[in-house]
């Protein structure tokens, strides 16, 4: 049951927001975001900033983009078409005060929940909130990365069953439509388009999956709202509907507080409207699969790549790595590719450490998964691929998804649960310091290959593996601290043929 001293924090709160007008509040919370996520933008000189805002090193520690998110959640559900006692979140007093009791409150919450049994997945908790966030905004990468993903025929099929659209034209009216957004927080209604390409019933037709009226939205983050440890960390149905359908005045608008929510909904938010469809998540995988050969090729030409094969061990078939990756200097990444995403549980909640325990078990499998391929390659079984003696070999689990596999906590959970299941399938410890494994974010992935063109492999992934300090790294800050900037971003002569007359990102 929740203390009453903490509801009477929320009820605080929830007054305050009361007194502002919604749309106001949705345009300075747009403001902000995009001042956050895009580097290149400016708050509007009617919104006031306190000056020490702009001189933090880290503006983040002050606000940040989660914060806004919940604050977002906040004003759709308790602030009115007009503001009380003129009551503004252009005002900096009243944004501040504002974001102190947020942060109170969450204080009070966690003290109350929290404990030194769950420190540690507190941790992984505020990491994983903070780093979805970062670098992780509207970009060209991520939406050919996507579009090369899911505009297969199979998939597009299960698309257009569902949504009366391709996936081609969700992303080109996502992207269209993102364009807008980045300029301006609000769309009046009625739509129009004049883009010969995307006649407006296409429009109306993404729009009915990512915009929602804001009494039906309210209802929704209304039944969401927890008042427990999982306050800040809960679901929102902002996620899946980032647009809200509302009057600002007299007119009917679509406003859109947080673009990169928009930017996340038509990309990798389209796993989540197909995973329920049985063939999907195969067809998701072996099209990902695809995409990392496809990567290699862009990035790397200079390596030789070779694709899965079927082998056998007396009378049983098996399947070799998704990839094998190789230099003239016998230096070979041996690449398992893996869609699967962290648990939404796994994120949110402090009481029950299950779904963690799962998460990073399934990933600490897929690292034993490759070692035991590697023993059948080193017993001759793969009929493509010899290892050479004295060879630098390199298991590497490439993710869709940034699992954010670093640090002591995180990083140091998923090295026990490797070494223990390890132990369990009878493969030799030594195999670590030998081949010693790594994750990578495809985005990460797609800058280390590049790196590993210019230089042998070993290069690049030695000096992370065998560094005690930048064992615990993240990849991209090493590659940029270690060697050269910038890379190009791949597939960019896709984008532009397919989404820049939309509007380019």
């Amino acid at each position: 049951m929740l203390p009453t001293h903490i509801f009477d924090l929320y009820k605080k709160l929830r007054s305050r927001v009361g007194e502002l007008a919604r749309e106001d509040s949705l345009r300075v919370i747009w403001a902000y975001t995009q001042y956050l996520q895009a580097p290149a933008s400016r708050i509007p000189p009617d919104i006031e900033v306190d000056r020490r805002f702009y001189e933090r090193d880290v503006q983040r520690a002050w606000i940040n983009e989660w914060l806004l998110m919940l604050l977002a959640k906040e004003v759709l559900l308790h602030s009115g078409v007009i503001a009380k006692k003129d009551a503004s979140l252009r005002q900096w007093k009243t944004l501040a005060a504002l974001v102190d009791q947020i942060n109170r409150l969450e204080g009070e919450i966690y003290g109350v929940f929290g404990s030194s049994n769950n420190v540690l997945v507190e941790l992984i908790r505020i990491a994983h909130r903070t780093f979805e966030w970062q670098g992780n905004g509207p970009n060209t990468r991520a939406i050919i990365r996507y579009h090369k993903i899911l505009n297969t025929p199979a998939i597009s099929k299960i698309c257009e069953e569902r949504y009366d659209v391709t996936v081609y034209e969700v992303m080109a009216c996502g992207v269209a439509m993102l364009g807008h957004y980045l300029g301006s927080h609000v769309l009046r209604m009625p739509l129009t388009s004049e883009i010969a390409e995307l006649p407006i019933e296409k429009f109306k037709s993404v729009f009915a999956f990512m915009a929602e009226d804001i009494s039906s939205l309210r209802s929704k983050l209304k039944s969401e709202q927890q008042y427990n440890e999982s306050f800040a960390y809960a679901y929102s149905s902002l996620r899946a509907r980032p647009i809200v359908l509302m009057c600002a005045g007299t007119a009917d608008v679509a406003v859109c507080p947080i673009p990169t929510l928009l930017f996340w909904r038509f990309t990798s938010g389209l796993y989540y409207d197909f995973i329920g469809v049985r063939e999907f998540a195969n067809l998701f995988g072996d099209s990902y699969q695809a995409y990392v050969g496809d990567a290699v090729r862009a990035a790397a030409p200079s390596l030789n790549l070779r694709e899965e094969h079927l082998y056998t061990v007396g009378s049983r078939e098996k399947r070799s790595v998704d990839w094998i990756v190789s230099d003239e200097n016998n230096s070979v990444l041996f690449v398992e590719c893996k869609v699967k995403r962290i648990r939404w549980d796994t994120k949110q909640t402090l009481s029950d450490t299950a779904s963690l325990e799962e998460d990073i078990g399934y990933m600490a499998s897929a690292v034993v998964q490759t070692y035991k391929a590697i023993q059948d390659c080193l017993a001759g079984h793969y009929p493509h691929f010899k290892i050479a003696e004295a060879a630098s070999v390199y298991p590497c689990i490439v993710t869709l998804e940034n699992w954010h596999m670093h640090g002591p906590v995180m990083y140091g959970l998923f090295r026990d649960l490797v070494r223990k299941k390890m132990a369990e399938e009878g493969l030799p410890d030594d195999y670590i310091t030998k081949m010693p494994y790594s994750v990578w974010p495809i985005d990460d992935f797609e800058l280390g290959l590049q790196v590993m063109n210019e230089a042998f492999i070993a290069t690049a992934m030695d000096g992370k593996l065998l560094d005690n300090e930048m064992e615990e790294w993240e990849w991209r800050p090493y590659l940029s601290q270690k060697f050269k900037e910038p890379r190009k971003s791949l597939f960019e002569d896709d984008y532009r043929r397919l989404f820049s007359d939309f509007h380019p990102v």
